[in-house]
């Protein structure tokens, strides 16, 4: 069988389509919202995206690629496994630089927790080196972290950072000797590199006070105020890529908006999804129009059957 996509302004421009799909909504373009930073602020936005992960940041992500200090790598020369395993390390700290700053992109709430998480792991990486002189790279998690959510590629990050080797190895695993290393000493200074930066940026976030006054955050807020205030009726959509983000909103949100907000972080249990088909899609509620809930923060985990 062969599925052919195709979105709702092909299908109404088909000469065979466009009578079916006559009731499709009228979608409006996507307007844009804008928030404003402060001079420190917007220094400090700079240096995440510009310097400390950009492509040749200050962020070296040694313990993402052992094998390019086991050894001096000449690319040229490396045979079909070593080519492997180099381009393979190479793009995991590829993933891992671009998802922090997929992180501060979404929250500054998300973005303290991904900084938060990412510290602990390197301290558990330096303190095991310094224990055992070893280091396990758990290849089946390379292999698949293009699958996991960003959650479960954080959590795991912990697992194979400090793996027991007290007990047999398992066979994806694999360990490195860091006294062999050709390029030691700039292995373990560039861990220690990468805690005192994650260390600084810890410190910043708190100096700016950027997740307890999240500018973003508050803009969104201001812009739903306003969409309420002429549509007293309408429902509201937040949807964010991470939890993290939703759970960064929500506390704020229920603050503002009290009892009119519905959160959904991934799980949805029997009294959520009751919410959601009862006082969230339903226009009417038992013959009474409902406006109990309004606004709707989701994770893009959310179920599918609900028709929002």
């Amino acid at each position: 069988p062969v599925v052919i996509r195709r979105n709702r302004l092909d299908l109404k421009q088909d000469y065979v389509y466009a009578k079916e799909v006559g009731d499709l909504s009228e979608v409006k373009d996507p307007e844009e919202v804008f928030y404003y930073l402060d001079e420190e602020q917007d220094e400090f936005y700079d240096n995440i995206i510009s310097k400390y992960f950009a492509e040749n940041g200050i962020f070296t992500g040694a313990i993402y690629q052992p094998f390019s200090y086991e050894k001096i790598i000449d690319e040229g020369k490396l045979d079909e496994f070593g080519n492997r395993q180099y381009n393979q390390q190479k793009n995991l700290f590829d993933f891992m630089r671009r998802i922090l700053v997929k992180r501060f992109e979404s929250s500054f709430g998300s973005f303290e927790k991904s900084i938060e998480r990412f510290l602990q792991v390197h301290k558990l990486v330096k303190n095991f080196i310094d224990k055992t002189g070893k280091f396990i790279l758990d290849r089946s998690f390379i292999d698949r972290i293009k699958d996991f959510e960003i959650e479960e590629i954080e959590a795991n990050l912990e697992k194979y950072a400090t793996g027991d080797l007290k007990r047999k190895t398992p066979k994806n695993n694999e360990v490195y000797d860091v006294n062999t290393f050709q390029r030691k000493k700039e292995f373990l200074d560039d861990i220690d590199s990468d805690i005192k930066l994650f260390e600084a940026i810890q410190k910043r976030l708190k100096e700016l006070k950027l997740v307890e006054n999240d500018p973003k955050q508050e803009e969104i807020i201001r812009k739903i105020k306003q969409l309420l205030a002429n549509e007293p009726n309408r429902k509201i959509i937040l949807f964010s890529e991470y939890v993290d983000t939703i759970h960064h909103l929500e506390k704020r949100f229920k603050t503002e908006f009290k009892n009119e907000v519905l959160v959904c972080d991934g799980k949805v249990s029997k009294d959520l999804a009751r919410h959601l088909n009862s006082d969230f899609n339903a226009q009417y509620n038992r013959g009474l129009k409902t406006n109990h809930f309004k606004i709707l923060l989701t994770s893009d985990k959310l179920s599918e059957g609900f028709n929002l």
